[in-house]
């Protein structure tokens, strides 16, 4: 490798000048995807510069998602150096603020209710380990909403974005902004379709499994489902648990599956039709003993609803539902769960952002990291009553 990094007559330093040469050798050819560079070490001595010089000038290329940094094995050409490099300006430059005023920011659909809270505490406290600031912001579950708040992103040069997509589909140009300027992204709960970056993913089949399961041990045999939004996991959670009821040869009934309109994630435009929903189905002869739904607010609807009707929980009615594993709230503790640490996931969030920025992760990294579930007892899941 033939560069002359000596600074005279320039006020460049000489990683600069390193990583423009680098840059030059993958537009022209001489490098190409997948090629192993030399060891910091190597190339050092090599060159005759300090080994800080080669490392800083690799860092920098990693976190523009130029190169890949693998413990172990060494450092590579990404795999789609292509795309990056045919961006009209030039790689962003590593930000110059220190360390200390890094930013990571955290994209939702909201922050007040269900497990985002601790999401938002899980990533706000990992993120003060590594002496980086956070910036929350909520898409209001809207996607024009989500994709403002990426150009916002984008302008302030965060050092990377964990991001709930909304649950309308999420064109995949609002994510890639953000990986063509360097900026690592994570996914929460779900991905965008035709985006290469890791995902920590809530496995919503599981959950509908587990919730029929917890049902079918009880002796539930005819149930309704009430869930908010269409899309996102809703299809996955109700495929496991048509599954799981189908293996216990209990059979599931379409017309006992409702859905809120629009996706509005507030409950209190989607409590009228929750009212209207279970005085339809709690006066039929046949009405169910159990009601799984996908999100602890509605459940905590549901509750009050039943109570007013004069149906007593559990004894006439139980319920089980998904939500965060800390439980807030009077009702809410009283509401039995699969639940998920949306603690854990926000600090997993970091976990992975750091180490797409050390190198040891690409940016275009695309595993799926199953997020653990646990069962939350409560008290609104009782044994089915006497016909």
């Amino acid at each position: 490798m033939h560069v002359d990094l000596r600074t005279a007559g320039t006020h460049e330093p000489k990683y600069t000048r390193l990583k423009k040469y680098l840059l030059e050798e993958l537009r022209s050819g001489r490098l190409r995807p997948g090629d192993a560079l030399p060891t910091e070490l190597e190339l050092a001595a090599e060159l005759g510069v300090a080994r800080g010089t080669v490392r800083h000038a690799f860092d920098e290329l990693a976190q523009e998602g130029i190169l890949s940094r693998v413990r172990g094995k060494g450092t590579f050409v990404q795999d789609q150096i292509e795309t990056l490099l045919r961006r009209e300006t030039p790689p962003v430059e590593k930000n110059s603020r220190p360390d200390t005023l890094a930013v990571d920011a955290l994209v939702v659909p909201e922050t007040r209710s269900g497990y985002y809270p601790d999401l938002l505490y899980g990533f706000d406290e990992a993120a003060s380990r590594h002496y980086h600031q956070i910036l929350v912001s909520s898409s209001d579950n809207n996607l024009n909403r989500q994709g403002q708040i990426f150009l916002q992103l984008l302008q302030k040069r965060v050092a990377g974005v964990a991001v709930v997509p909304t649950s309308q589909p999420t064109p995949p140009f609002q994510i890639q902004a953000l990986q063509n300027q360097g900026i690592p992204v994570v996914f929460c709960h779900r991905k965008v379709d035709g985006v290469r970056a890791p995902l920590l993913a809530i496995p919503f089949d599981e959950i509908g499994r587990r919730s029929a399961r917890a049902l079918v041990e009880r002796g539930h045999r005819r149930v309704a489902v009430v869930m908010s939004t269409p899309g996102a996991g809703t299809e996955p959670l109700l495929g496991g648990f048509r599954a799981q009821l189908a293996e216990a040869e209990i059979e599931f009934r379409p017309s006992d599956f409702n859905v809120g309109d629009g996706n509005q994630l507030d409950m209190g435009p989607h409590e009228e039709r929750i009212s209207a929903f279970l005085h339809r189905t709690f006066t039929d002869r046949s009405r169910p003993t159990a009601i799984m739904t996908s999100f602890d607010p509605i459940a905590e609807v549901i509750y009050l609803q039943l109570n007013r009707m004069g149906l007593r929980v559990p004894e006439d009615v139980s319920i089980i539902s998904f939500g965060g594993k800390e439980r807030r709230g009077a009702i809410l503790r009283r509401v039995s769960s699969v639940v998920l640490d949306g603690a854990l996931e926000g600090r997993r969030a970091i976990e992975i952002l750091e180490e797409i920025r050390a190198g040891t992760r690409s940016i275009y990294d695309e595993s799926t990291l199953p997020l653990p579930l646990e069962f939350y007892e409560g008290a609104t899941l009782g044994p089915a009553p006497s016909p």
